[in-house]
């Protein structure tokens, strides 16, 4: 499961609706993920399993960024019903 933190992030990456710019750290994460070949993809997920997931399903799966998108979406969906029950 990807979080929803994970997904904004990836989505800034690619400059979509929904993204949200990381810290420095992920920033360099996400870099190494969008250039790495498959071999060193998996290695870095080994490590980063979620920022695995979120950048594989953006580069290579048709509907990935939606996927991303409604991950995000739903989280803030959870957040905006959570306040208002307080």
């Amino acid at each position: 499961m990807i979080p929803a933190k994970v997904a904004a992030a990836v989505l800034w990456r690619y400059g979509e609706p929904g993204g949200v710019e990381p810290g420095g750290f992920v920033k360099a994460l996400l870099e190494a993920f969008a250039h790495a070949d498959p071999m060193n993809h998996r290695l870095l997920a080994m490590g980063f399993a979620e920022y695995g997931e979120a950048m594989w399903l953006a580069q290579n799966r048709p509907g990935g960024i939606e996927k991303l998108r409604a991950i995000v979406g739903e989280a803030q969906e959870r957040g905006a019903s959570g306040a208002a029950a307080r």
